[in-house]
């Protein structure tokens, strides 16, 4: 997983918080045929010559009706929006940048619009 999913000023090429919402609007709609869409996913069994049997998946969806509502959309945004790059440290003295936010969720410090009220919360 990449440090950062989120798209933003400092990772363009991370993925748009529109694409998140939508994965936040799947789940508050349809939560269980979400997880089972997201089983396919995960395990890649949607790849050609995937040998992934059915009960590995619906074991999956199992595990992820147990959770919550509200623990399964803020492991969305946890996963997507939390900086999770690595403090670079001044090495010699040279005026390196440091990374503020390791850690924490960077939505709202980069003036992200958060996900449509009512959705997942």
């Amino acid at each position: 997983m990449p440090p950062l999913v989120l798209k933003t000023v400092a990772n363009p090429e991370g993925t748009p918080l529109e694409v998140l919402n939508g994965l936040r609007a799947s789940l508050a709609k349809d939560r269980s045929q979400f997880c089972k869409e997201s089983a396919i996913q995960f395990y890649g069994a949607n790849r050609p010559g995937a040998e992934v049997s059915q009960g590995v998946l619906d074991q999956f969806w199992l595990w992820s009706m147990q959770s919550g509502l509200k623990n399964a959309c803020e492991s969305i945004k946890a996963f997507s929006e939390t900086d999770s790059a690595p403090t670079r440290r001044p090495s010699s003295g040279a005026s390196h940048d440091r990374h503020p936010r390791r850690g924490r969720s960077v939505r709202a410090s980069r003036g992200q619009r958060p996900a449509d009220p009512g959705i997942c919360d």
